[in-house]
């Protein structure tokens, strides 16, 4: 009986680690997840209910409201595999409680050269890969502590001949409570269209039967799936620990502000 209720056991855990994982690598836009800002990275990408400054058109559209002035940041990186990304954003104020911003996010790598089975060292035909989306942006002060802000995006990958696009929101939301620096943020990014790729290179020619030399070869395409977008549900709460106005211990010279986010993206665990 105890063998029994353990191979149960085991079987339950099982499943759990299967369902853990069914969701893994099921997303399109991969690059959208490659978090810009050396002040937000630095703090372990836990910046959305700060995003006070013009790398909130990423982190939480709602913190572009706090900008009065315009602001502009740009990061770009050298990355693994000859691949490189970046993310361009300017913020531009419209009235006195509300801010515009424009954006672009980037991921590109240089060109390879096309392998086959029959020529391993190459084939002289290059090709290369390409991911952009481009985004505005727009956020309101609604009240003196609440910020709401919105991004529409138009995103694009290509791959040699074959490229898919897709449109996708990001919406943010910023409450600071004015009570020692509290702030809390919601924001959900990338709910939009799934993305499917087409190309000529899926072009193929198909013999209906093989097995005679009198029929041609009839033009086929092949099939692909659409893959959603990776969605991120983040909540956020920050606190000044040390600092100056609201904070709970005042200081003029220090600040200390503990941040924490929580995140539920629809392709991991």
């Amino acid at each position: 009986m105890k063998r029994f209720f353990g191979l149960i056991l085991l079987f339950s855990i099982s499943l759990a680690q299967a369902s853990e994982f069914q969701k893994v690598g099921t997303t399109a836009g991969q690059f959208l997840k490659v978090e810009p800002g050396a002040r937000a990275i630095g703090m372990g990408a836990s910046f959305s209910a700060l995003a006070n400054d013009a790398s909130a058109l990423y982190w939480n559209p709602a913190g572009i409201a706090q900008l009065h002035s315009i602001q502009g940041t740009f990061t770009h990186t050298r990355w693994i595999a000859d691949i490189y990304n970046g993310f361009a954003g300017i913020v531009f104020p419209v009235e006195e409680n509300s801010s515009a911003g424009l954006s672009v996010q980037y991921q590109m790598m240089d060109d390879m050269e096309q392998t086959t089975i029959n020529m391993p060292k190459g084939t002289g035909i290059f090709f290369g890969a390409e991911d952009i989306a481009i985004g505005v942006s727009y956020a309101r002060a609604l009240t003196n502590y609440l910020k709401f802000g919105i991004t529409g995006k138009y995103i694009y990958q290509k791959i040699w001949n074959e490229s898919a696009t897709g449109m996708a929101v990001d919406l943010g939301l910023l409450l600071d409570t004015g009570v020692h620096g509290i702030r809390f943020a919601m924001v959900m990014t990338n709910f939009g269209t799934d993305m499917k790729m087409d190309g000529r290179d899926l072009i193929r020619g198909y013999d209906q039967n093989d097995e005679s030399i009198m029929n041609p070869d009839t033009e086929v395409k092949l099939s692909t799936e659409a893959w959603p977008l990776p969605t991120n549900l983040r909540v956020s709460i920050a606190a000044d620990i040390l600092g100056k106005n609201e904070a709970f211990m005042n200081n003029d010279k220090n600040r200390l502000t503990v941040i924490m986010d929580l995140m539920h993206p629809n392709d991991s665990r």
